[in-house]
């Protein structure tokens, strides 16, 4: 291959690099909104932006694994696709008091339903989609410093 040729796949590697960490940088922008913002989900973008890291630089990925949130919430979620009833009980209940606070400040009857109807489904899909891991088969998962 000519040095032309390497040099473009060089580029063209380095542009894809650029465009997963932009987008790494922006899920985890709408993630950490997430936590404040009531219908804006956190995990699924955190989740995203790991993703995009991974591909995109492994050294942003490294960061947002070793992050207390990422080890909390999702750690265990990633490896073994399910949550124990505190790890659960926790998101949701913290969820509907930060989504809750929409029908509060809401005047539109429209908005209350669907709230609601977010509310409900949250609830069963954590309790009956996700499935629930026993406590004392939780390992403490390290974080790097």
């Amino acid at each position: 291959m000519s040095m032309a040729g390497k040099a473009r796949i060089r580029l063209k590697k380095k542009a894809i690099n650029l465009v997963y960490k932009l987008a790494g940088i922006i899920s985890l922008g709408l993630g950490a909104a997430g936590v404040m913002l009531p219908l804006l989900p956190t995990a699924p973008f955190v989740l995203l932006s790991c993703f995009c890291f991974s591909k995109g630089s492994p050294s942003f990925h490294k960061l947002i694994v070793s992050s207390k949130l990422y080890n909390r919430y999702l750690a265990q979620y990633v490896e073994t696709r399910a949550m124990t009833i505190r790890t659960k009980l926790s998101i949701c209940v913290t969820a509907t008091v930060l989504i809750g606070l929409t029908i509060v400040f809401s005047t539109f009857i429209w908005i209350h339903f669907i709230v609601v109807c977010l509310l409900l489904f949250k609830w069963y899909y954590f309790f009956f989609k996700i499935r629930t891991a026993k406590e004392d088969s939780v390992a403490v998962l390290p974080t790097a410093k």
